[in-house]
């Protein structure tokens, strides 16, 4: 694993126009956020390489390249007002703060190309969305978590959901 700051990317090392990539498939909103957990040193997954291809990590790469190239903006929200800058627009501490950001790398060397396909493969149908259901709960306080888990247990609500047992992807654990 080696690393690389985000400026490096538009060196372009790595090739991600391969056969098994997706086009262009975030939108200027998935874009920001990425941004945005950069500028605000959230973890940001490593970008798997093979054979000097990407494997994974391709729309990370087009969005930090159209950040820094002005093509879309920040999207920062402060007191709930949202406000688009640009990089070259960023004040000289949060640019500090992105350019020194690390871009991790993962690179697996020279691989089959077979094996490669398998593990995009893999990365792409492996993974399971959170639905809204999921997403509302991993969002919810703590409080609020156990609220709606003693909700779901009571002989009340049970009784006018004719005791209907819940998705099991539904489950809370505290």
């Amino acid at each position: 694993m080696h690393k690389l700051k985000p400026i490096n990317l538009l060196e372009k090392k790595y090739n991600y126009e391969t056969k098994y990539q997706r086009d262009r498939a975030w939108n200027k909103t998935n874009s920001s956020t990425l941004i945005d957990s950069i500028i605000n040193r959230f973890y940001i997954p490593p970008i798997l390489v093979a054979n000097n291809e990407v494997v994974d990590g391709k729309q990370r790469m087009i969005a930090i390249e159209d950040f820094i190239n002005n093509i879309i903006p920040w999207i920062k929200i402060v007191n709930g007002v949202k406000e688009k800058i640009y990089y070259k627009n960023l004040d000289s501490s949060t640019m500090a703060i992105f350019n020194s950001s690390d871009i991790y790398v993962a690179d697996l060397g020279k691989q089959e190309d077979d094996r490669v396909l398998e593990l995009f493969m893999r990365i792409n149908k492996g993974s399971i969305k959170l639905n809204k259901a999921e997403f509302k709960m991993a969002t919810s306080l703590p409080e609020n978590r156990v609220l709606i888990k003693n909700i779901a247990k009571n002989k009340n609500i049970l009784f006018l959901t004719n005791n209907k047992k819940n998705d099991k992807r539904f489950k809370i654990k505290i």
